[in-house]
């Protein structure tokens, strides 16, 4: 087992930022949004939630910098080079915003509908491959009607 502390992202109500310490088991919240993805960016992160858009950290997880659109219902986020590629679930896109100063400069649209249809979670860059992670190519990945309640 690793004796670095890890960081975690975590929605919902009891989410967050978090710093998970694996020999004690013991965490804590370094901020309170309802987080969905980080990624490391030069001696900053990159920090994709849905409560409060996107969000530069210092070092020391301190807001430096907010952007983006919260109603997009950010999921992942991965860095490549100067610039943010994030999930924009509730549109079926990928945003790629520019950094540091989260400038938004292009997307990429999966799929025509402005609702989640894909439910795209994640994403990740290996070489010059984006690698996504979703719920259905083209069709609704859920039945819209029948949605368990407080899920």
């Amino acid at each position: 087992m690793s004796d670095k502390s890890w960081l975690v992202t975590c929605c919902n109500e009891l989410g967050g930022l978090l710093e998970f310490n694996p020999q004690t088991g013991e965490s804590e919240k370094l901020l309170d949004e309802n987080c969905r993805g980080i990624a490391k960016y030069n001696e900053y992160y990159v920090l994709a939630t849905t409560s409060a858009g996107l969000m530069l950290l210092d070092n020391k997880f301190r807001v430096i910098r907010a952007g983006g659109r919260p109603l997009l219902d950010y999921h992942g986020v991965a860095v490549g080079g100067d610039f943010a590629y994030v999930v924009e679930t509730h549109r079926n896109t990928i945003g790629i915003f520019r950094l540091p100063d989260l400038e938004k400069v292009r997307e990429i649209r999966l799929f025509h509908e402005e609702r989640d249809v894909l439910h795209m979670n994640d994403l990740f860059i290996v070489g010059d491959r984006l690698l996504i992670s979703m719920f259905s190519f083209d069709s609704f990945w859920r039945d819209q009607n029948d949605w368990p309640q407080g899920a």
